[in-house]
């Protein structure tokens, strides 16, 4: 054993022995498995903060070099995120969102209560495997949510707490900090950084009046003052918070900031991935942005469309191994396979090891070679050894081949995969599963809406094939080739397309918009960005004739699949169906709206 000495103090250093076994004693779950671990894993979130720091400072010498050293400030996270809080910002951003918290907080404490019952199982198993009784008091389900409720939005000190806040929940955090950096001056950074130190001088010169015959260090001080009654606690800290206070930029900042949030139209930026643009001498060319295929080669057996997927995939927990057997092309392998994990007794993890996977190598080593005679005169089987060659990975079907439809007067069942045409391909048969959808087409028929969609790799063969066929390039719309298309395709009036990320106006029940720019209420109808904000949305997925849609300021769910649906999108509001009211918006990056 090992000692130390700190001050009068003699400490123990423990054996390694020691150690683990003071852990498993006194520590438990997540805790326990850091003292224990024998490696320091690498946290991703603090190699992207010193990434992000080195950028930080590559982008200030790069500004420098521009408008001078004297010109670009810096502040930190740290600076902002407290003069946020001192002004008044934060609590005005909770009030906006306080709603949407009030909305979910039933939901959110039966989340709560789950979590809560896991923990106590998990607790439960731990103390059973080191022979502790287990005598903490369980709360009902009743008590719990009541508890939870009760301090679920709180006014503590002036301040509105809400239990679970964050601010990343709303895009209109990015434009609050924004602002406070904005407002923030080097004598704040200044005052901030020297905090500590005026607040430590501070004590040290009032001391004698705080506590006559206090003798310690400075930490004792703070907890000798932590120890007094109410009332002299609150009169020291009252001194204290005046170190802490920092003007505000204005006398009615906090409200005026209130009115600019309120105002704020969040504008993304178009992520169209089929463009007409440009190459170095001018001409003009198609640009393509992103995959046409995924990069999956699909080929054929039995008249089927199958893949290839490693062995080693079947022991994925993301996959229902299962299944996935069930799909092998080759029937003779697909009873060796389920034979194989069943005797490893359902254990994927160990079966499709490479351990486990040599083993079945070993297996399929062993295969007979039966003669003719045998199988014509069914007597018990006997012949020779064919061993199979290793097996790495295993051709699956893409669709169930006894589900799978074939087209009338056909033999072959039908494709529902894209032939892979190349000028220069090795392999004529090859098949792929085209990319996402591009175009989700809006059209009216008979006075109801329809809908369509094009998928990327389809758009960008149709635009191909149009742009090679006219000659001056300069007159090609690509917006006419696709009202074109269907129009022809449904026979139909063309309205207008969306695609990811493009945004609507959902109009409220009763409302009468303006879309006459000739009309005496337009500009007004439109600039009044408060009343537009609440039914502004953007397009986030879609598929078949659904379409799904989020509000422009909503940037993340309080609780996934359960806030705004299963999909995190809205299809209805009020009951309304959005594509089937909605309008086409244009928002430019000041987030100006007017009807495309």
């Amino acid at each position: 054993m090992e000692y130390f000495e700190i001050g009068s103090l003699t400490q123990q250093i423990f054996s390694k022995e020691a150690f683990i076994k003071h852990v498993n004693k006194h520590f438990q779950g997540i805790k326990r498995n850091n003292l224990l671990t024998t490696k320091v894993p690498e946290d991703p979130v603090v190699r992207q903060m010193k990434e992000t720091q080195y950028i930080s400072v590559r982008v200030k010498d790069e500004l420098n070099k521009i408008v001078g050293c004297n010109n670009v400030k810096t502040t930190t996270g740290g600076v902002t995120d407290y003069l946020r809080n001192q002004w008044g910002l934060t609590d005005k951003f909770k009030l906006l969102l306080k709603s949407r918290y009030q909305n979910i907080q039933p939901l959110l404490a039966e989340t709560e209560y789950e979590k809560y019952i896991i923990g106590i199982e998990k607790k439960k198993k731990e103390y059973k495997k080191m022979n502790i009784p287990f005598t903490d008091t369980i709360l009902s389900k009743v008590g719990f949510i009541e508890l939870f409720n009760s301090n679920f939005i709180q006014i503590k000190r002036n301040k509105l707490i809400i239990k679970g806040w964050s601010k990343r929940i709303d895009h209109r955090h990015h434009a609050i900090d924004a602002l406070t950096i904005a407002c923030t001056e080097p004598a704040h950074i200044k005052r901030l950084n020297d905090l500590n130190k005026e607040l430590q001088t501070w004590l040290d010169n009032h001391k004698k009046d705080i506590l006559p015959d206090f003798e310690g260090s400075p930490t004792e001080l703070l907890d000798e003052i932590l120890n007094l009654d109410e009332a002299k606690q609150k009169a020291i800290f009252v001194q204290i918070e005046k170190f802490k206070s920092v003007d505000m930029p204005w006398s009615a900042f906090p409200e005026d900031a209130e009115k600019a949030i309120q105002n704020i139209i969040v504008s993304q930026k178009p992520k169209d991935k089929l463009l007409i643009q440009p190459d170095k001498k001018g001409h003009l060319q198609i640009k393509i942005r992103g995959q046409l295929h995924d990069g999956t080669l699909y080929g054929k057996s039995q008249g089927i469309e199958t893949y290839r997927i490693p062995l080693s995939k079947l022991a994925d927990k993301k996959i229902a191994t299962e299944k996935t057997i069930d799909k092998i092309a080759n029937e003779y392998l697909k009873i060796a396979i389920k034979q194989h994990l069943k005797d490893f007794e359902n254990k994927k993890d160990e079966a499709f090891s490479a351990e486990g996977i040599l083993v079945l190598n070993k297996k399929l080593a062993e295969k007979k070679r039966f003669n003719e005679w045998s199988r014509k005169n069914q007597k018990k089987r006997v012949g020779e050894n064919a061993p199979h060659t290793p097996l790495t990975s295993i051709k699956i079907f893409y669709r169930d081949p006894l589900r799978v439809k074939k087209k009338k007067g056909f033999e072959e069942a039908e494709e529902v995969l894209e032939r892979l045409i190349r000028k220069k391909a090795y392999n004529e048969t090859l098949l792929v599963k085209t990319g996402g959808n591009y175009l989700f087409a809006v059209m009216e028929k008979d006075g109801k809406r329809v809908f369509d969609l094009i998928s990327f790799y389809d758009a960008t063969r149709l635009l191909k094939e149009e742009f090679n066929q006219i000659l001056d390039k300069q007159k090609f719309d690509k917006e006419q080739v696709f009202k074109r298309y269907f129009e022809k395709e449904n026979r139909a009036k063309f309205l207008f397309t969306l695609k990811q990320g493009d945004p609507v106006y959902m109009l409220s029940k009763d409302e009468d918009i303006i879309t006459d720019k000739d009309s005496p209420l337009y500009e007004s109808f439109w600039k009044d960005k408060i009343a537009r904000s609440r039914n502004i949305y953007y397009v986030t997925k879609f598929s078949g004739n659904e379409i799904y849609f989020m509000n422009h300021i909503v940037a993340n769910p309080i609780i996934k699949k359960k806030e705004f649906g299963s999909q995190d999108a809205y299809q209805k509001i009020e009951g309304l169906s959005i594509k089937n009211y909605c309008i086409k918006l244009k928002i430019d990056r000041l987030g100006n709206i007017e009807p495309y």
